[in-house]
């Protein structure tokens, strides 16, 4: 992902964590969660922000998958009363 140019230009750094979950019929499902840490441009005007329709083909694309993957985006703004 990060040697995507529209990725890569925007990125500061990230962390990443695998999670494994059990369901209930005994398989098992693993997941990624990602913080991507992003330069303030990254909201500012439309040439540098990814949808979510974007962050999925990029995924899919990454991954060299013929289906299309889950990818949940969301802000994170600091809590102003911490």
């Amino acid at each position: 992902m990060i040697r995507y140019k529209k990725v890569a230009k925007n990125l500061l750094g990230y962390v990443r964590s695998t999670e494994i979950t059990a369901n209930a019929n005994g398989t098992y499902h693993q997941h990624l969660h990602i913080l991507l840490l992003v330069r303030n441009a990254y909201f500012k005007g439309s040439k540098n922000y990814l949808s979510q329709a974007d962050w999925t083909d990029l995924w899919q694309k990454a991954l060299r998958s013929s289906y299309k993957t889950i990818v949940n985006v969301e802000a994170v703004r600091a809590n102003k009363y911490i």
